[in-house]
């Protein structure tokens, strides 16, 4: 039976490669998710290794509370510079280098602009590094470490794309007024040659921390044991011997963020790993639909095998064998179409602004894995109901004509388990979206059943919903097709099942992208809603990068321009409250007020000017989680100790959807500066009573010293925030896009077994009279009809998700707004995308010999 089934798929090469191209592109989807997070995560890795290799200890100073890995950009504690000498001095040290770092030192292009969009790792060293070289995570590649003032060392990256060689000069722009230094140098992190969109600027020591602020400070000593002496017991007479410091391991101390990078990469992974996962449902459909029409073609060869004494169990071996084959050969392509499609998907990233570090390739076995047996073991689920059916044929079926397999023995059951599964599905859904208690990660866990369920549901509901749907979406092919319209129009609906089957697969890829476009909508128009309501300036300066925090100098800038009437900064840093974490705005009182609008939950304006003294705004959720009032006390402790005695002078209600992202608190500047080290500006907001063309580019003019600042008006900032909404969605729709291009083989698959089926058919048709060219319509026809059916059922199953998830998300004032443009327009995508899906199978068919056609069994 083996050798038959074998036979029997070389017999028909086209009907098994469209099956095996479902599970290609699933698998190839897997295995490149795989494939380039975890050569990302190589990257990330070997950066830890340059990072905290050769370093046994890390003496820096002592903190109050581990900040967030969300908080790169704050500054941190630092130590006085004579503590190196004390390490140094210390038995056991074999070497003790002093440490500072930044990572808002940008490099600036020829045109102004910063290279990049960060990290922007700034790294200062001293010459020679007393014995600690394999501590320093900067290797070089070409010429010297800096020795003066005005050099600096580059990345490998930076050097060869923007063509900085060795001797050309390059400004940088640290925390102060834009410099400009001689490049004497090219290094690479660690072995990591690509840093995705990140940049290094490296000076020497003295340089470095007159630029990041931190003259006669370090940020911390990296010190590396003597031989003999274990690492551990190092850090505990370090800490011994200086109590008033924190001795950690380079790892624990993390002073680049990789733990947040990993954290990063992660979850792409797992956003890519669930885009694969439908690539491969969806194939799941189409596998079904294909080995279901195949063996209902099949019933006379099945017949005849067992009249020649084939037993069900033999018969069911030779269609999983057949499955199995299919899906070990697809699982093998899909492999490596992996490699090629990770490739892809990098560039999506890239060209995003999402770019990653990367190393080697990592095509790990792990990979090989789980992408082959999830390739594997779905192609045989699909198939195994099909083969199923198969052992149901008699042996009496091979003397008839015509004969057709036997109805399933739970067929009449298909409307009471559609509704049950559907029913389901809502409940899990509803559970997961509105349960009392859940934890977001929770939600999430239960949503994916719930929506899996509800595909399937709506898959086994809709061939009732085939007959109807054809009759109003196939009245423009009638129309305007003619007798080939409308023979398409019946042929839709000859064999529901079929047809539902068919456009479930492309209805899942369309339910999921109209779900997206609608919750992304709803986002786009809480956000621009929100500031709205939040921003009364007519002018916004913040980082090129949307998120980087700008130097203060820049409101004192802008003071100055004609029409300016008020220009305040906030400034941001994380403390800790109630044994919390939270972010903590420094705003001043007297100015804040013009330009950004507190919406007053329990006070007014004027509650502001009690942050004069020792007053605090806080938002209404901070109240309610720590029970406080007007008047109640409130303590903030800083990263670096200190502490500030408030009291509550005002309870703000901001919007649950806060696009600048601002804190919990908010106090005075000048209680801020006292506390917290952190003096960069999350935003500046320029008052100026009107927006005119000539005041812009005053504005703009005087920023020009400050190239990592941008100013926009109110509006434009806006618009700005909605395309980052957009560009989200794009690389959404891109990975969603694999699941309706799988689809559409599912389209190809069914049109081009139907042809074999209809090949009688079709003969008779071009024997009275149809033409090439009305055969080739008839089949186009049928293909949009099956198309639009699937756009229509995925567009419903989509806005009904989105319907649920705004709703879930109403405290966050996420709206339901339907994108009826981006609807239509993805209806006639899937028209058009009807149209391509039948051009092989309308050709086949117009080639068709009528005579030769007539005869065929």
């Amino acid at each position: 039976m083996t050798k038959a089934a074998l036979k029997g798929m070389s017999g028909r090469k086209l009907r098994t490669a469209l099956t095996a191209l479902a599970i290609v592109l699933g698998v190839a989807m897997v295995a490149g998710a795989y494939t380039l997070t975890d050569t990302m995560l190589g990257a990330a890795d070997q950066l830890s290794k340059a990072s905290y290799g050769g370093t046994d200890a890390v003496v820096n100073a002592k903190q109050a509370f581990d900040r967030s890995f969300a908080s790169d950009s704050l500054t941190t504690p630092t130590i006085p510079g004579a503590a190196l000498g004390k390490v140094r001095a210390l038995p056991g040290v074999a070497a003790a280098i002093g440490d500072v770092t930044d990572d808002q030192t940008k490099i600036i292009d020829r045109k102004g602009k910063p290279i990049g969009t960060g990290p922007f790792f700034g790294g200062g060293h001293e010459s020679g590094t007393h014995g600690g070289e394999s501590m320093v995570p900067f290797k070089l590649t070409q010429g010297r470490w800096p020795s003066g003032r005005d050099e600096v060392v580059i990345d490998t990256g930076t050097s060869k794309d923007q063509r900085f060689p060795i001797g050309s000069s390059v400004q940088i722009k640290s925390h102060g007024p834009e410099q400009r230094f001689r490049v004497v140098g090219i290094a690479n992190f660690g072995s990591v040659q690509s840093l995705g969109t990140a940049t290094i600027a490296v000076f020497d020591l003295p340089r470095a921390q007159q630029l990041f602020g931190k003259a006669g400070q370090l940020d911390g000593v990296l010190v590396s044991a003597k031989r003999g002496i274990a690492p551990k017991q190092l850090r505990a007479d370090l800490s011994a011997a200086l109590p008033q410091f924190r001795v950690q391991s380079a790892e624990a101390d993390d002073r680049f963020g990789l733990d947040g990078l990993k954290q990063f990469i992660g979850i792409i992974q797992k956003a890519l790993l669930a885009f694969g996962g439908v690539s491969i449902f969806v194939g799941a459909f189409i596998i079904f639909n294909t080995l279901s029409i195949t063996v209902a073609q099949r019933v006379r060869e099945f017949a005849m095998l067992r009249t020649i004494g084939a037993s069900r169990r033999q018969v069911l071996a030779s269609v999983l064998t057949e499955t199995l084959v299919v899906g070990i050969v697809a699982s093998l392509l899909g492999l490596l179409a992996g490699l090629g499609l990770a490739k892809m998907l990098d560039a999506v990233f890239r060209s995003s602004g999402l770019a990653l570090p990367q190393s080697g390739l990592v095509f790990s076995l792990r990979t090989i894995l789980v992408a082959f047996g999830l390739g594997v073991i779905v192609t045989l689920l699909a198939g195994l109901a099909p083969a199923l059916r198969a052992t149901r044929v008699s042996p009496v079926a091979a003397m008839r004509e015509g004969a057709v397999l036997p109805p399933s023995r739970i067929s009449g059951w298909f409307g009471r388990i559609a509704a049950t599964t559907t029913l389901l599905a809502v409940a899990i859904l509803a559970y997961a979206l509105f349960g009392g208690g859940l934890k977001i990660g929770t939600r999430f866990i239960l949503m994916a059943p719930g929506v899996l369920l509800l595909f399937v549901g709506v898959a086994l509901l809709s061939p009732r919903l085939v007959k109807p749907l054809a009759g109003v979406l196939g009245w423009p092919s009638e129309r305007f097709g003619r007798s080939a319209g409308r023979l398409a129009r019946r042929n839709a609906t000859r064999n529901p099942g079929r047809t539902a089957v068919t456009a479930a697969a492309l209805m899942i890829g369309v339910a999921l992208v109209a779900f997206v476009a609608v919750l992304g909508n709803g986002f786009k128009k809480s956000n621009t809603h929100a500031l709205e309501r939040q921003v009364r300036a007519e002018y916004v300066v913040y980082g090129r990068d949307g998120f980087s925090p700008i130097d203060p100098a820049a409101a004192g800038a802008v003071k100055s321009v004609p029409g300016v009437a008020g220009v305040t900064g906030i400034a941001q840093d994380e403390a800790r409250a109630f044994g919390k974490r939270t972010k903590v705005d420094g705003v001043d009182p007297a100015a804040v007020g013009r330009v950004f609008r507190f919406e007053w939950q329990k006070g007014n304006d004027s509650s502001l000017q009690q942050l004069n003294s020792s007053g605090a705004i806080v938002t209404k959720t901070f109240a309610d989680d720590h029970h406080l009032k007007i008047g109640s006390p409130l303590e903030l402790t800083s990263v670096s100790g200190a502490k500030l005695h408030l009291r509550v002078g005002g309870v703000s209600d901001p919007p649950a959807f806060d696009p600048l992202g601002l804190g919990d608190v908010t106090v005075s500047k000048a209680n801020y500066d006292h506390a917290f080290k952190t003096k960069e500006d999350r935003f500046t907001f320029v008052d100026t009573n009107a927006t005119n063309a000539a005041t812009t580019r005053a504005l703009e003019q005087r920023l020009k010293p400050f190239p990592d600042a941008q100013i926009k008006t109110a509006a434009a900032f806006r618009k700005e925030q909605e395309k980052d909404f957009d560009s989200l969605l794009g690389i959404f729709n891109v990975m969603l896009a694999l699941a309706v291009i799988v689809s559409l083989f599912g389209i190809v698959n069914t049109l081009v077994l139907s042809v074999f089926e209809r090949t009688r058919e079709l003969g008779m048709l071009r024997a009275v009279g149809m033409t090439r060219r009305q055969v080739r319509r008839m089949i186009r026809h049928e293909s949009v009809i099956t198309a639009l059916i699937g756009a229509t059922l995925g567009i419903a199953v989509g806005l009904f998700l989105a319907a649920l998830a705004t709703a879930a998300l109403s405290q966050y004032s996420v709206e339901f707004v339907v994108p009826v443009g981006t609807l239509i327009v993805f209806t006639f995508i899937a028209a058009i995308a009807g149209v391509v899906a039948a051009i092989l199978p309308a050709r086949r068919a117009a080639r068709l010999d009528p005579l030769n056609a007539l005869q065929y069994e």
